[in-house]
């Protein structure tokens, strides 16, 4: 749910909460285990879901709100290339635009080790965090190798 709220903080930030009243959730969430081990921690599970976004009131271009998603997506890499977005906009009786905006979103959920933590796995405490990815600054390889 962390794409959720990552677009949701990217509209609040441009206004969209100012004018509009912007509002998000989550339907037909699934997850499948995992219990992947990353070296500092664990994938445990992945979520998939329909994120919905919904704008109500809005009184701009439904093409400016579409190219501001856009946008956003294109600056978030690869996470968001096979993203397609639904979209619905209903005018008001006041000339304003009540907008809805479905994501296909999916999201791993990973967890380290912490003596506090509220999880228990494999006889271990553990709390809800991404687990550090760590990256070798060099390496040796010592192969003897045949022609």
């Amino acid at each position: 749910m962390n794409k959720l709220q990552r677009i949701t903080d990217y509209l609040s930030a441009h206004g969209l909460n100012q004018a509009a009243t912007l509002d998000a959730w989550i339907e037909e969430g699934t997850f499948e285990p995992r219990a992947k081990n990353e070296g500092t921690g664990y994938t445990i599970l992945t979520m998939a879901y329909k994120a919905i976004v919904s704008i109500e009131r809005y009184a701009h271009s439904a093409h400016l709100l579409a190219a501001m998603v856009a946008i956003w997506m294109q600056e978030q890499g690869e996470e968001f290339d096979d993203s397609m977005v639904g979209f619905s906009a209903d005018k008001t009786d006041d000339e304003l635009f009540d907008i809805e905006l479905e994501f296909m979103l999916s999201e791993d959920v990973q967890i380290v080790r912490d003596a506090n933590g509220p999880l228990t796995f494999m006889g271990e405490q553990y709390r809800i965090e991404s687990a550090p990815v760590w990256v070798a600054e060099d390496f040796t390889l010592d192969a003897d190798i045949a022609n």
